[in-house]
């Protein structure tokens, strides 16, 4: 992936729906760039999960294995904040404010997440899945779609992956 190509990317048109929209998915993609994260974790990721005073942002998920945790199995990861994403996570919290967005949520809009709860709801007795969580959204099938509609080249594989490569060449 090229600078270009991401360039493009972050200034074409995402969401045919709303600019709330589109400005998530410009978050979702900086979030993989200058972090790293897997997009699961960018799902569920909190404004209280962002600390722009200190600089840092605190990555949650499950602990490998465990298909339906509970809060004391589930791992925490904290690392810095780049200075470029600072603008662009203001810029959406701005627009939340503006707009009365009573959430914690970062991502909410987009991928019908606002329907899903964080983690999977499973079974007790058996673990059996009931109702699909946040962290195991994926939105590829979406975000293949906006590539396609504004003529950018699908990225072979997982395309999420081309952007975290993009940020350690």
């Amino acid at each position: 992936m090229s600078e270009e190509y991401l360039d493009n990317l972050l200034s074409c048109r995402k969401s045919l729906r709303s600019e709330f929209e589109n400005l998530e998915w410009n978050i979702v993609v900086n979030l993989i760039r200058f972090t790293g994260c897997h997009i699961s974790a960018v799902t569920i990721l909190r404004w209280s999960d962002i600390d722009l005073a200190n600089e840092d942002l605190t990555k949650r998920g499950k602990t490998v294995g465990v298909m339906c945790g509970t809060g004391d199995e589930r791992c925490e990861t904290v690392m810095p904040l780049w200075h470029e994403l600072r603008p662009v996570l203001l810029r959406l919290k701005q627009y939340h404010e503006q707009t009365g967005y009573e959430s914690d949520d970062v991502p909410k809009n987009i991928g019908n997440l606002e329907k899903k709860p964080e983690f999977d709801i499973c079974r007790a007795e058996d673990g059996v899945k009931l109702k699909q969580g946040r962290f195991e959204t994926n939105l590829q099938k979406t975000y293949k779609e906006i590539l396609k509609r504004n003529g950018l080249k699908i990225p072979a594989g997982a395309p999420y992956k081309a952007i975290r490569k993009f940020r350690w060449k």
